[in-house]
């Protein structure tokens, strides 16, 4: 039985990401993940990046949890309960407005995106969820 180089068996954590000027700002985030394991990727790279993060494993979680006050909403489209497009309008409905980044495994053409949300694509690296970041809060330094 042939063995696999170390380097293939055992991830490496990765280095922390530079977060561009103009992002700098710590948000207070909510993430809706249904898939565990990229919950927690997501969630620590939105830490590394300087945010706080409160974790919903599903929509209707994610409902519950968002009497909070949220700056950044970044949701799984495809939820076990409810898509990523009805959190956001259900969330939007009650009143709650925040920025949405929407995660799918689906091409870019392919998926409804409501208005002011912004797409990534899965897999997607800390770097790209930094430039989403970073482009829906732009105006915020001005």
């Amino acid at each position: 039985m042939a063995s696999l180089p170390l380097s293939l068996r055992c991830p490496q954590k990765s280095l922390p990401v530079e977060i561009p000027p103009h992002s700098s700002q710590a948000l207070n985030v909510l993430l809706a993940e249904d898939d565990g394991l990229i919950r927690a990727n997501t969630a620590e790279t939105l830490r590394d990046l300087g945010h706080s993060v409160t974790e919903a494993a599903s929509g209707q979680e994610a409902i519950t949890l968002a009497q909070d006050s949220f700056d950044l909403l970044v949701t799984d489209i495809g939820l076990p309960d409810i898509s990523g497009q009805q959190l956001v309008e259900e969330l939007r409905t009650a009143g709650r407005v925040f920025e949405v980044i929407l995660a799918s495994g689906h091409a870019r053409g392919t998926v409804d995106i409501p208005d002011g949300a912004q797409l990534i694509t899965k897999p997607y690296s800390p770097e790209d969820l930094s430039r989403v970041i970073s482009e829906l809060f732009v105006h915020r330094s001005r």
